[in-house]
């Protein structure tokens, strides 16, 4: 009778790390979405939030990185001045990847100075209206640069929008638009020198619509997908 060998069992420390590894590893990969920004539509197509294509047609990186989630982006900030509606730049425009998630923080500033002549028409209170996806918004009266005004008491500096809603997963591009609406310059200037206006600065009181020629400024945070605001 042939008697059956007995067959002795080792441990291979090697190989027994090697498979605790690559069951960690399959594991990992199994937890989907547990990573907001690596496991984001744009990270699959190879989009990287972070860029921005603005009206010279430029792709540039965020110039802040600035983050409070190790696994996020910082979002997209950029400055920005337009003039009156009827003026020579309107319309600050820009073009954003996403997939269903844009907000817009839009923070003011106070006035910039005409180009040819210098003249600064300084407010201290001011609007915009922030348009993507086919709607348009126009904040609340802002304190430009944080100023302290009794044209805007306890008016805050910046307002966030959410466009969130009118996106569907896999999006794409987006395009921002912001323009200066309304300002307190008239009437600051009126109480100087009413005989300018009329007597009738009331008429200007609080905001009036801005002229042509006359700089407003601002800054933009606008969050997509796999970025923090």
């Amino acid at each position: 009778m042939n008697a059956l060998k007995e067959k002795k069992l080792t441990w291979n420390p090697s190989r027994s790390l090697g498979g605790a590894l690559a069951l960690g590893l399959a594991l990992a990969l199994s937890a989907c979405g547990s990573n907001p920004y690596h496991e984001s539509a744009l990270a699959e197509e190879g989009v990287i939030p972070g860029t921005i294509t603005d009206t010279t047609g430029t792709t540039v990186s965020n110039p802040t990185p600035v983050t409070t989630d190790p696994n996020l982006l910082p979002s997209l900030k950029y400055s920005f001045d337009v003039t009156g509606s009827k003026g020579s730049k309107p319309v600050y425009s820009v073009t954003v990847q996403t997939d269903n998630l844009l907000k817009v923080k839009l923070t003011s500033e106070a006035a910039g100075a005409q180009t040819l002549s210098g003249f600064t028409a300084n407010y201290d209170c001011v609007t915009y209206t922030i348009s993507a996806l086919g709607n348009s918004v126009t904040t609340s009266t802002l304190s430009a640069g944080g100023t302290v005004s009794v044209n805007c008491p306890n008016a805050p500096t910046n307002q966030v929008i959410d466009f969130s809603d009118r996106l569907q997963p896999g999006h794409g591009p987006v395009t921002i638009e912001v323009r200066a609406d309304r300002y307190d310059f008239y009437y600051k200037s009126c109480l100087s020198q009413p005989w300018l206006y009329g007597w009738n600065c009331m008429y200007y009181y609080p905001l009036y619509n801005v002229y042509q020629n006359h700089i407003v400024r601002g800054k933009l945070a606008i969050q997509v997908n796999g970025t923090n605001l």
